[in-house]
C-alpha cells in the first residue's frame, strides 16, 4: 500500500505543482521520489513520468534536483524521455538529457525515445544525444584500455570506433605490447586494417615482432549453420475458450507463444512453448488458413494465419518452417556425439546464405501452384465432356490465380538469381569461416606460447644463481641458443636423440640399483625379472629421426577438437597398437608372485603397490605415439617364463573403451580393467587421464585390489624438449582387510620433486603401518614408521651439513636417492625396518634407437607363427610397415584400415545394428559395484570363426 504521502507527490507533479512538490519533499525527506503509482491513472508510472508526459518543465527540474531517476522504465518500457519526446515537451526532452538521461533505452516494442518522437526537432536533438551518449561510452572502453581494465566494463561499444586521434582500442593494445587484450579484441570481431588521422594500421604502431604476428590476421567472420528464427503472428483455438491471438517464435526446434512481438523479442513473458521433436504438421484443402500441429507427446495445436493478407501463402510458409525445425530437433535429439573429424558424415557444411528466403518463398508459390494445378485438372476434365458449353466462371477464375502464381514465382526466382550472382563472390569465403578462426586461434597460440617461453628462460636464468636444490625445473635444452629456440619453434623436432636435457627425466648412468645391506637379494631379484630367452630384444629396424618434424604444426590444426580422434602422421608413432601397450604392465608381474607368496596383508600391499609403479616405469622416453586400435581388435600374449597369459580388445571406438584380462600361470591370479583414455591439450602440454578402475584379484588369499591410473602429461608441445611426467594419485584398495595404500607421484616444479613418489599403507583403523618412497622410473622402498623417521631425520642433517639454504626446503621435498637410501639400509640390522620392493630393469644401449622402448615392449610384436586371432595386432599391416621402416606403406595402411573402418560403421548404421564385442561382455564388476568389461573366457576356445574382417 503506497504512503499518502506518495500518493500526493503524483498527483502534485501530475498537475505541476512545483512548489508545492517542494514543500512535500522537505517535508517528508524519506519519501521514495522514484515511487510508481497503483492507481488506473497512475499505473506504474513515476512522478517524473507525469510530469515529463503533461510538460509541467519546473517540476521536472525540481524532481531531478531531488535525485528522481530519469531511465526508470514503467509497464510498458518507457522512460520520462519516452513520455517527453511522444507528446512533443522539447523544453522537458532538453532538461532531461541536462541530468543523464538515456536516449538509447529502447521499449518494450524496441523503440528509443528518437523513434517514438513525432516532432522532426526533437527527434534531430534525440538522435544527435544517442551518438554523443555512444561516442562516451566508447571513450570510457578506450580509457580502461589504457589503465588495462578492459574485463571489468562489460557495457555494449563499438569497438573499432576511434578516439580525437583516429586510434582505435587495437591501435591502443599495440602501443603497449598488450597482446592478451589484442586477441580479445580480434576475437570480438575488431578490424586490424583501420587506419588512424596519420594513415597508420595497428600493426604499424607496434615495435614488437610477436604483436605484429598477431595483428597479421584477418577479423573473424560468423559462420551460421543453425535452423533460421521463424516469427509471426497466430490464432490459437481452444476446445472450450474463444481464440486467442499470440506473437509465435520458431527458435532452434522450440515453438513459443508470446503475448506481444516485444517480449518475443526480450525473451521475456513466454505464455508457453512445447518442443518440435516428433512434430508433424497436416492441412485442409476446405481450409486456406489454418494448419494443426501434433507433437510427440501426442497434444494439437490449432493454428491459423491472418485472412487477410495471402493466407495461403502465409500458411506455406509457417508449415514449411516448422517442419525445417522439426527436423533439426529431430537431427540433435538422435545423435549421440558432435559430429568432429573421424565422423562418418561426408556431408559438407553448406553456410545459410540471404538467398535461402528466397528460394523458400520460391518454393511456397511453386507448392501453391502445384495445388492450384490439381484442382483445375478435374475441372477441366468435366468441361471437356460437354463441348457445347461455355467455360465456367469459377474455372476462369482458377486460371487466373493459376497464372498470378506463376507470375509470382517467375519474380522470385529471377530475384533469386540476381542475388546468386552477387553471392557467388563470397560463397567460398563462408564455407571457410571456421577454417580462420582456427587461424587467428593458432597464430595468437603460437605468440604466446613465445612469450610463455621467454618468460619462464628468464626464471630460469635467475633462478641460476640458486642451488641445484632450489632451481625451477624445465626439460628445455641449457646449451642450444635460446634466440633459435624462439623464433624458429616451428622446426622443434619432436625427438632430439642426441642431445640430453638440462635436467633429464633419466639418469640411470650414475645410478646404482644394489644395496650394501642386501645386495645378494636384490641382484636375484632384478635377475629374475629379465626376459628369458626365446624372445627378442631388439626391432626388425631402428626407427627413423623425427628431427624434420614439429608436433605442433598437427596440433595447431585440431583446436578444439578431440584429440583421441585425430590422424596423427605415422612418423609420430611406434610400433604398437594401444592394446599391445597395456600389456607392459605386466612387465614386472614377478611382484605379483612375491605378493601371492607373502604371508602378510601388508607385505602382499606392499607388492601390490609396486607392480602398480612399476606399470609406469617403461613410459620413460616413449613419446612415440601408439596405434589406435581398430573397434574388434584383439591382442593374446603367453609368456610361460613370466608366469601369465594376457588378452586384450578394443570394445568401443567412440569413445575409445580397451578391455584387458591377465591369468597367473605360475601362482593364481587374474588382473582385468578397462581403459577409456581422455586427452586435453592445455597449450604447451596435453595431459592424458587414463579413466577405468583395474582389478587385481589374488585368489590364495582371496584378496580383491582395485585402483585408477594416474595422469600422464607431455610438456613442452610447442616450444623446448619434450619431455613425461606422471602426476596425481593412486588409491589402491584391499576389499577384504579394507586396508588401503595411497600414492601419491608429485608434479615436477622443482628437481627434487623429479619423478617422485610417496605412499602410505593405512589399515581399518587409520593408522599408518608403512611408508613407501621412490622413483617411478627407477624404484620404489618401503619403510617402517620409525625407521622413516630416522630416514628422514638423516637426510635432513646430511643436507644440513652439505648445504646451508635448507631452510628453504620443505622436509618432505628432500630427494629420495638410491645413495641415501643405500647408506640408511647399511646402518640398519633388520630388513624388517627398510626393504627395496622393486628395481627398474636396465634398458639395453640400443634402445634409444628402438623408440626408447624396454625388452618386454620389443618382444610384443614378435612376427609369432602361432595361430593368433585373425583380429590379433600382430597382423596389422601399418604397425608391421612401420617395425620394418616402410613410412609410405605404413601410412598408406593406416589410412586404408581407417577408411575400411568407416565403411563398416556405415553399413551397420543403416542396418541399425550395435558392435558387440567378442571377448569381452559388459557386467557388473563385484569388488567396485559398477559396470565394466569382464572377460568371458570364449577366447581360450581359439574359435576364430566368427571375428570380423578388419586389416
Amino acid at each position: 500500500k503506497m504512503e499518502e504521502s506518495e500518493v500526493k507527490l503524483l498527483n502534485l507533479s501530475r498537475n505541476g505543482r512545483h512548489l508545492e512538490i517542494l514543500e512535500l519533499l522537505d517535508a517528508h525527506p524519506n519519501i521514495d521520489i522514484n515511487c510508481k503509482g497503483k492507481s488506473k491513472s497512475t499505473y506504474s508510472w513515476t512522478a517524473l513520468h507525469l510530469a515529463s508526459y503533461f510538460g509541467h518543465t519546473e517540476a521536472v527540474k525540481v524532481l531531478l534536483s531531488r535525485g528522481a531517476n530519469p531511465n526508470i522504465r514503467n509497464h510498458t518500457g518507457d522512460t520520462a524521455l519516452h513520455k517527453a519526446s511522444l507528446t512533443k515537451r522539447e523544453e522537458v526532452v532538453h532538461c532531461l538529457l541536462e541530468h543523464s538521461s538515456n536516449p538509447t533505452i529502447a521499449n518494450d516494442d524496441r523503440k528509443t525515445p528518437s523513434q517514438v518522437a513525432s516532432d522532426i526537432a526533437i527527434k534531430n536533438v534525440l538522435e544527435a544525444a544517442e551518438k554523443v551518449h555512444v561516442l562516451k561510452e566508447t571513450e570510457k572502453f578506450l580509457q580502461c584500455l589504457l589503465g588495462f581494465r578492459i574485463s571489468r566494463y562489460g557495457s555494449f561499444v563499438n569497438m573499432d570506433t576511434p578516439d580525437e586521434h583516429g586510434n582505435t582500442a587495437l591501435h591502443h593494445a599495440a602501443m603497449r605490447d598488450q597482446r592478451t587484450i589484442a586477441i580479445v579484441l580480434l576475437q570480438h570481431g575488431v578490424d586490424p586494417s583501420k587506419r588512424n588521422k596519420q594513415g597508420e594500421r595497428a600493426c604499424d604502431v607496434t615495435m614488437s615482432s610477436q604483436m605484429k604476428k598477431i595483428l597479421d590476421v584477418k577479423p573473424v567472420r560468423q559462420n551460421h549453420n543453425m535452423v533460421q528464427r521463424f516469427e509471426g503472428p497466430l490464432m490459437k483455438k481452444k476446445r472450450f475458450l474463444s481464440p486467442r491471438w499470440h506473437w509465435v517464435v520458431l527458435e532452434r526446434g522450440v515453438i513459443s507463444y508470446f503475448a506481444r512481438r516485444a517480449d518475443a523479442a526480450v525473451g521475456s513473458k513466454r505464455r508457453f512453448f512445447k518442443y518440435l521433436t516428433e512434430s508433424t504438421v497436416t492441412t485442409r484443402e476446405d481450409n486456406n488458413h489454418g494448419f494443426v500441429v501434433r507433437f510427440f507427446d501426442g497434444s494439437f495445436h490449432h493454428l491459423m494465419v491472418n485472412q487477410s493478407n495471402k493466407p495461403l501463402i502465409n500458411r506455406q510458409k509457417w508449415v514449411d518452417a516448422i517442419r525445417e525445425h522439426a527436423e533439426y530437433s529431430n537431427h540433435f535429439v538422435a545423435a549421440d556425439n558432435v559430429v568432429d573429424s573421424d565422423s562418418e558424415s561426408d556431408d559438407p557444411i553448406i553456410p545459410i546464405i540471404d538467398i535461402k528466403n528466397i528460394v523458400q518463398t520460391a518454393e511456397v508459390h511453386q507448392k501453391v501452384l502445384q495445388t492450384h494445378v490439381e484442382h483445375l485438372t478435374p475441372l477441366i476434365q468435366n468441361f471437356c465432356f460437354h463441348p457445347g458449353q461455355l467455360m465456367p466462371t469459377h474455372v476462369l477464375g482458377k486460371c487466373h490465380e493459376i497464372l498470378g502464381s506463376a507470375t509470382d514465382m517467375m519474380k522470385e526466382f529471377q530475384m533469386c538469381l540476381n542475388v546468386m550472382q552477387r553471392q557467388e563472390q563470397i560463397r567460398e569465403s563462408k564455407l571457410l569461416d571456421e577454417c580462420e578462426r582456427n587461424r587467428v586461434l593458432q597464430q595468437s597460440l603460437q605468440a604466446l606460447a613465445t612469450q610463455h617461453h621467454n618468460l619462464e628462460l628468464t626464471i630460469e636464468s635467475q633462478a641460476g644463481s640458486a642451488s641445484d636444490e632450489d632451481e625451477f625445473y624445465d626439460a628445455i635444452s641449457g646449451d642450444s641458443d635460446d634466440e633459435d629456440d624462439v623464433m624458429n619453434f616451428e622446426d622443434v623436432s619432436l625427438v632430439e636423440a642426441d642431445e640430453e636435457p638440462k635436467y633429464h627425466a633419466v639418469t640411470r648412468g650414475d645410478y646404482d640399483p644394489t644395496i650394501n645391506s642386501d645386495e645378494s637379494q636384490s641382484k636375484s631379484e632384478t635377475s629374475s625379472l629379465a626376459p628369458v630367452g626365446g624372445h627378442r630384444d631388439r626391432l626388425a629396424c631402428p626407427m627413423f629421426s623425427r628431427d624434420e618434424f614439429s608436433i605442433w604444426h598437427i596440433l595447431r590444426q585440431c583446436i578444439g577438437k578431440e584429440l583421441s580422434k585425430i590422424t596423427m602422421p605415422v612418423i609420430f608413432n611406434e610400433p604398437l597398437s594401444f592394446i599391445q601397450r597395456l600389456c607392459e604392465y605386466m612387465e614386472y608381474s614377478c611382484l605379483l608372485e612375491r605378493a601371492c607368496n607373502a604371508e602378510d596383508s601388508v607385505q602382499r600391499m606392499e607388492y601390490v603397490a609396486a607392480f602398480a609403479v612399476s606399470a609406469l616405469a617403461s613410459q620413460l622416453d616413449r613419446l612415440g605415439k601408439p596405434f589406435n586400435p581398430l573397434l574388434g581388435e584383439t591382442y593374446g600374449y603367453e609368456r610361460s617364463d613370466l608366469g601369465f597369459t594376457w588378452v586384450s580388445e578394443q570394445v568401443s571406438h567412440h569413445p575409445p573403451v580397451s578391455a584387458f584380462h591377465a591369468t597367473g600361470t605360475k601362482h593364481p591370479f587374474t588382473f582385468h580393467g578397462s581403459v577409456h583414455p581422455k586427452l586435453k591439450f592445455w597449450g604447451k602440454s596435453v595431459e592424458i587421464e587414463p579413466r577405468g578402475w583395474v582389478t587385481l584379484h589374488l585368489k590364495n588369499p582371496d584378496e580383491t585390489y582395485t585402483w585408477t591410473n594416474p595422469k600422464c602429461s607431455v610438456h613442452n608441445i610447442v616450444v623446448g624438449k619434450l619431455w613425461i611426467e606422471q602426476h596425481g594419485v593412486m588409491e589402491i584398495t584391499n576389499h577384504r582387510t579394507i586396508s588401503e595404500c595411497y600414492i601419491i607421484l608429485h608434479p615436477c616444479w622443482f628437481k627434487n620433486d623429479l619423478n617422485k613418489v610417496e605412499a602410505k599403507i593405512i589399515d581399518i583403523s587409520k593408522q599408518t603401518v608403512r611408508i613407501l618412497e621412490g622413483d617411478w622410473t627407477k624404484h620404489l622402498y618401503s619403510f617402517s614408521v620409525d625407521a622413516h623417521e630416522r630416514f628422514v631425520a638423516t637426510a635432513t642433517q646430511t643436507n644440513n651439513g652439505t648445504k646451508q639454504k635448507s631452510s628453504r626446503k620443505k622436509t618432505q621435498n628432500s630427494s629420495t636417492s638410491s645413495d641415501d637410501i643405500a647408506s640408511f639400509m647399511t646402518s640398519q640390522d633388520d630388513d624388517v625396518m627398510c626393504r627395496c620392493l622393486w628395481e627398474v630393469q636396465e634398458r639395453p644401449d640400443w634402445s634409444v634407437e628402438m623408440y626408447n622402448m624396454t625388452r618386454f615392449a620389443m618382444s610384443l610384436n614378435a612376427d609369432e607363427s602361432k595361430g593368433h586371432a585373425p583380429t590379433d595386432s600382430r597382423l596389422r599391416p601399418d604397425i608391421r610397415a612401420l617395425e620394418n621402416g616402410d613410412i609410405d606403406g605404413a601410412s598408406g595402411e593406416k589410412h586404408r584400415l581407417e577408411e575400411k573402418q568407416r565403411s563398416a560403421r556405415k553399413a551397420r548404421g543403416k542396418k541399425k545394428a550395435e558392435w558387440t564385442p567378442r571377448w569381452f561382455e559388459r557386467r557388473t564388476n563385484d569388488a567396485t559395484k559398477s559396470d565394466d568389461w569382464i572377460f568371458n573366457e570364449k577366447y581360450l576356445d581359439s574359435d576364430w570363426s566368427k571375428c570380423p574382417d578388419i586389416f
